[in-house]
């Protein structure tokens, strides 16, 4: 038997509205002779006693499962590889909208550093951001 370092058992009532941790002694063999997987643990019976459980899953079931785990992890790797085709090509938008910038800013003359910045009054009545606001939002 070969025990499992990173296995709990919890225990609820069919009323209860949660599950309570009860052990993480769980212990595992490969049942050739039924051809399944034994998951064996121990449960405090309600009178003082202790419960032995085997949990057998059968060959059919446990390639159902791994089936299952492998469809999980291939669609999680789908998704990462869209979020990672879209991030890139938000970057390459992003790029695309700060070189136009600096070349409007540059083009315009307007102030390139925050030391050069004017005054709020400046922006609201300058030709050049009035022009440039016309050119990116019609």
């Amino acid at each position: 038997m070969v025990k499992l370092e990173h296995t709990e058992i919890y225990r609820g009532g069919v009323t209860a509205d949660s599950f309570k941790f009860e052990t993480g002694n769980c212990t595992f063999t490969t049942n050739m002779v039924d051809r399944a997987l034994d998951l064996t643990f121990r449960l405090a019976s309600r009178g003082g006693g202790t419960t032995k459980v085997l949990l057998q899953i059968g060959l059919d079931d446990f390639t159902l499962i791994l089936e299952a785990i492998a469809s999980t992890i291939t669609e999680a790797r789908r998704v990462q590889s869209n979020e990672k085709a879209q991030t890139s090509s938000l970057v390459k938008k992003l790029e695309d909208i700060e070189e136009y910038v600096e070349k409007f800013i540059n083009r315009a003359g307007l102030p390139v550093s925050e030391d050069e910045l004017p005054s709020r009054r400046y922006w609201k009545r300058s030709k050049a951001l009035s022009a440039f606001c016309r050119e990116c939002f019609g």
